[in-house]
């Protein structure tokens, strides 16, 4: 199967996975947040920063360079195999060592049992990485996109039941780890029909390059975790649990359409883009057309969220998380500029040099740290105005010229992706802001209900009047990419 018609075929699944499990999630958090308090899930934060930071050591970055790479051989994945059995059961064993520090930190005694349980998750999830990597690499989109929901249903099942009873952060815990438990069992399940491990190797010669490879881009990862997490650290240690939970749960809404819907793309751009590397006309003109599909994607929903905020957080959260309305809606515009560039990543991953990621999330992290400490001073609200401002007048700007130095991709191209769909969905989201004056009154989920509905249809009125010919050519290689499954299917 061509290049082209993997990518759809991979697109596709994902589009699936991730539909079902934004649907799912969104119903587990409305269930939770009328079980467990802001509280709950403020302490849930504060254990979750830490497990996040220590998650970028988890495969020492060896994952990108096994994909990027076209020559790795069996012994080379043995080692890298039982290498990451290591590092996992290092890992976990670093956590409950750090545990009181962190616990002095936060100043938060009620945190111990639960970062001694999550500490766990590294074991449990250290053998499946490299075969999730794999599945990757050989573009089983399908059926990775099966453990996903699969990993996502038994989270929100167990997390639900759980809270059912006790109404305490630790039904998110078991929720976590058993998610993870699955969601591992299935990669190895399924990885294992790609390729198995030998006997027992573990020798440095057949690690050191994915290392040498590897160390930049685990370097950046723990960074960027770092850097994306000093708000919680920051609102977790100076304004305790209860204002991280409202700060959280807004961010967490925020996040989910990222974690749903980029992924869509940006988990098969990585190793398509690595296929041409070096190509930069190739590479510029991919990375062009998944910006252009995610702003198309991104653009409508984020709007939406700010157009409705307060309908989102009544609906999906209740009557005691009114304080996280601000919050989503300064977050609606940072969702947008979170979207349209994490892309970079793959581009930078692509290209073989980890090292630019490095050094660019080193320096957001020093300006992130210096916006949000100054926040503080006007709390919550403070510090996202503060994450806000730093991405769109300094990060959002940087990656022009880093785009430009990788493949000679200059701004007035980039920004050409985004037009069109921000101009369509801020058209959508100021009719809403105007309707919600004079709507009547149909109770808070029949209001959302139909100024989303009127949201969709004007977005997709005026993508049928103005840019019809994208459409057309989704559409044209939709039914190539079903064409061509239809004559395997008959052979």
């Amino acid at each position: 199967m061509f290049l082209k018609y993997k990518v759809i075929a991979g697109t596709i699944w994902n589009a699936i996975s991730s539909s079902f499990s934004f649907i799912v999630s969104m119903g587990t958090i409305a269930v939770l947040a009328r079980l467990l308090k802001p509280d709950d899930f403020g302490l849930f934060a504060m254990i979750t920063v830490m497990v996040s930071i220590l998650e970028s050591f988890s495969d020492m970055g060896v994952s990108a360079a096994i994909i990027s790479y076209r020559d790795v051989t069996p012994v080379e994945l043995t080692s890298l195999f039982y290498f990451n059995i290591l590092v996992g059961v290092f890992l976990t064993i670093l956590l409950i060592l750090a545990t009181p520090i962190i616990v002095y930190y936060y100043k938060e005694p009620r945190i111990y049992l639960y970062l001694w349980i999550l500490a766990l998750n590294f074991t449990i999830t250290s053998p499946a990485t490299v075969f999730n990597v794999l599945l990757k690499k050989n573009m089983k989109f399908g059926i990775l996109s099966r453990i996903n929901m699969t990993a996502t249903v038994v989270y929100s099942v167990s997390a639900i039941l759980y809270a059912c009873f006790s109404r305490d952060i630790m039904s998110l815990v078991v929720g976590t780890m058993l998610q993870s438990f699955v969601s591992a069992g299935l990669n190895v399940y399924f990885g294992l029909r790609i390729w198995k491990p030998a006997r027992f190797v573990l020798q440095y010669k057949h690690i050191k390059r994915f290392l040498s490879f590897g160390l930049y881009q685990m370097g950046e990862r723990i960074i960027n975790r770092f850097n994306k997490n000093i708000d919680y650290l920051l609102i977790g240690r100076f304004l305790g649990a209860a204002a991280l939970g409202y700060y959280s749960v807004a961010y967490t809404l925020m996040m989910k359409p990222i974690h749903r819907i980029n992924p869509i793309i940006t988990s098969v751009a990585f190793p398509a883009l690595s296929e041409v590397q070096e190509d930069n006309a190739q590479i510029k003109k991919y990375f062009l057309k998944m910006i252009r599909y995610i702003c198309y994607t991104a653009a409508p929903i984020f709007l939406l969220f700010f157009a409705l905020s307060e309908n989102l957080i009544l609906v999906f959260y209740g009557n005691n998380w009114l304080l996280s309305v601000p919050i989503l809606a300064i977050f609606s515009f940072l969702g947008i500029l979170y979207s349209v560039g994490n892309p970079m990543g793959n581009l930078v991953l692509a290209k073989g040099r980890a090292d630019i990621g490095f050094w660019e999330n080193l320096a957001k992290t020093f300006f992130l740290f210096v916006a949000n400490y100054i926040g503080l001073r006007w709390g919550i609200y403070g510090v996202a105005c503060s994450t806000l401002f730093v991405t769109l007048f300094l990060f959002f700007p940087a990656g022009f010229f880093i785009r430009y130095y990788l493949v000679k991709m200059k701004a007035p191209e980039y920004l050409e992706q985004l037009k069109n769909p921000l101009l369509f969905a801020l058209t959508a989201a100021a009719v809403i802001l105007l309707l919600q004056k004079y709507i009547i009154s149909l109770g808070i989920l029949g209001e959302l209900l139909l100024l989303s509905g009127i949201f969709v249809i004007i977005y997709i009125i005026l993508l049928l009047i103005f840019d019809k010919q994208e459409i057309c050519f989704i559409w044209k290689n939709l039914k190539e990419y079903a064409s061509i499954r239809k004559e395997k299917v008959v052979e």
